[in-house]
């Protein structure tokens, strides 16, 4: 498809999108209402949604100049955050490899691609259902010249090797954890003052190999997507782990929530509304008077 249409799409999707927060009582309205209440850091619901749509755009404008021109052109408006490249460089000094968990915001991918352009970063990815959409993916990663694990579906045994085999190599494995659903390999731990089910795979296996986990978040500012990587945490504990690293999830959230894209999963959006109605609950007067 020609670039061009591809812009005015996603500039019309955008458009109609935002028509919508505009209509209360939505999935759309509520789950932003809900991080305002639990302290985000936004003047108001509306203006914290259109944040979000905002940062949407603009990632899929740089994914459209990706798609045309490669990767190169892009990297000027993808960086690393502040300390971020030393901070990285000292800890694998030290332990040699490390596990990146970064929370679905709108530009993870980018600074996953970015962070692999300094370091040996292999990006954690689930194989598509679908033969187009396994093609379009392959396509995607390959114009961003990033190199990844290829998880299968339904395939715990090669999750396991394709994780220790990378961090058995040095490299940098970074995947998305904030994927929220009581299943099987994820633990109840707190966020936002209420237990969400989060993957126990990072904690796992950074007990398992002496590595620390490394939260990451990324955020759009001026154009430019910026990817903080912040100070490690050392893991001797599957349940303290991921405890760690889901607190400092909650915490760049609330400072920067526009940027986190999977407070519209249906998921978040009630365990937002879980946790809002928690809160109600402990200030209010004994027996409800």
């Amino acid at each position: 498809m020609d670039p061009r249409r591809l812009d005015r799409i996603v500039r019309d999707i955008a458009a109609i999108v935002k028509l919508g927060s505009l209509v209360p009582g939505t999935r759309l309205h509520a789950a932003p209402a809900n991080l305002c209440k639990l302290g985000a850091r936004a003047t108001s619901p509306r203006a914290l949604l259109l944040g979000v749509f905002d940062r949407m755009a603009t990632v899929s404008q740089l994914y459209l100049r990706v798609h045309r021109d490669g990767i190169e052109p892009v990297l000027p408006r993808l960086r690393l955050g502040p300390g971020s490249a030393e901070n990285l460089t000292q800890t694998l000094e030290r332990y040699g490899a490390i596990l990146v968990v970064t929370p679905h915001c709108a530009g993870s991918v980018l600074g996953g691609a970015r962070l692999g352009r300094d370091f040996p970063a292999r990006f954690l990815v689930r194989e598509p259902k679908s033969a187009r959409r396994r093609d379009m993916q392959t396509e995607m990663m390959a114009k961003l010249e990033m190199e990844l694990l290829l998880v299968r579906r339904n395939s715990p045994t090669h999750l396991t090797r394709s994780i220790l085999g990378a961090l058995k190599d040095n490299a940098i494995v970074i995947g998305t954890t904030d994927t929220a659903r009581p299943t099987a390999g994820r633990i109840p731990v707190p966020m936002f003052g209420v237990d969400v089910h989060l993957p126990v795979w990072p904690a796992r296996f950074a007990a398992r190999r002496n590595v620390p986990i490394v939260p990451a978040y990324s955020r759009v500012e001026d154009g430019a997507v910026i990817t903080d990587f912040l100070d490690p945490i050392p893991v001797t504990d599957e349940q303290d782990g991921t405890a760690a690293w889901a607190a400092v999830f909650e915490q760049r959230i609330l400072a920067c929530p526009s940027d986190w894209v999977f407070q519209l999963d249906k998921r978040w959006a009630r365990n937002l509304e879980r946790a809002v109605q928690a809160r109600r609950a402990t200030r209010s007067p004994r027996g409800g008077r």
